[in-house]
């Protein structure tokens, strides 16, 4: 199964999938695409120790909001 969507965030924060994996998932490709209003890009990281198959768990280099685009891989 191969999700993908477009949130808004920021550091230390839980993001839904859209249909909870059922199995695993095995990757999630997480991105600013916003940068919160301004034109500095931000880092963004995801923590799977912290995550589940109804969330990932995200963190960004700055604590603001992010436009965050993601991908994420399972079955």
């Amino acid at each position: 199964m191969i999700q993908w969507g477009s949130v808004q965030g920021g550091n230390n924060w839980d993001v839904h999938y859209n249909i909870v994996f059922t199995n695993n998932v095995f990757v999630v490709f997480a991105w600013d695409f916003a940068a919160g209003g301004s034109s500095t890009m931000q880092f963004v990281g995801t923590n799977f120790q912290q995550s589940n198959k109804n969330t990932f768990h995200l963190y960004t280099s700055n604590a603001g909001g992010i436009g965050l685009g993601y991908v994420a891989i399972g079955y």
